[in-house]
């Protein structure tokens, strides 16, 4: 009979395809036996499919065993053996998953970590940013406002400049034409 444990367990459905398998795979190794505990399930199981109760299905099963050579006492050192052997890969699935949780999780944290940094630095930039945004409209409005200030004074003086002209020109053009007319 071929050993293979997931035809042995898992019959339902119920439990996870790729755990089964994985486990299946470590207890193919565990008992070498000519008819080991594996078999004794299988069959046992094959019984109770058609009919038999389980009790009646073990003791068909001890029986048939027991004519081939293999009492009880081997069948349940080879079931043992499957215990050991799947207690043996919980173990390592154990220390597995917590190396992952340990070394890959602190990784990927770190990952977010460094992420988290970045924004806050991006952040403060972003505040450095705008108050030397609010500072430079500041100077603009400061300078618009100045030069303002300029053009109207540069008006105001021009204003005086062509008052203080006309006045001085037509004080000069009038003495020019009372020279040129009257005093002849």
């Amino acid at each position: 009979m071929a050993k293979d444990p997931s035809k042995a367990f898992n019959q339902d459905g119920s439990l996870d395809a790729d755990a089964v398998a994985a486990l299946s795979k470590a207890l193919s190794t565990a008992d070498k036996s000519t008819f080991s505990y594996l078999e004794f399930r299988l069959a046992a199981k094959q019984l109770m499919e058609k009919g038999q109760d389980q009790q009646q299905a073990f003791e068909s099963v001890f029986t048939t065993a027991f004519t081939i050579g293999v009492d009880r006492e081997s069948l349940a050192l080879s079931a043992e053996a499957y215990l050991k052997t799947l207690e043996a890969e919980h173990e390592k699935f154990t220390q597995a998953m917590e190396k992952r949780m340990t070394t890959g999780v602190a990784s990927d944290q770190a990952k977010i970590d460094k992420v988290i940094a970045s924004i806050e630095k991006l952040t403060k930039q972003q505040a450095q940013i705008e108050a030397k945004l609010t500072e430079a409209q500041a100077k603009k409005i400061e300078l618009e406002e100045a030069l303002k200030s300029v053009q109207e004074r540069v008006k105001e003086r021009g204003k005086h400049m062509i008052e203080a002209f006309e006045s001085m020109h037509a004080e000069i053009k009038s003495d020019f034409e009372g020279m040129t007319t009257s005093y002849k």
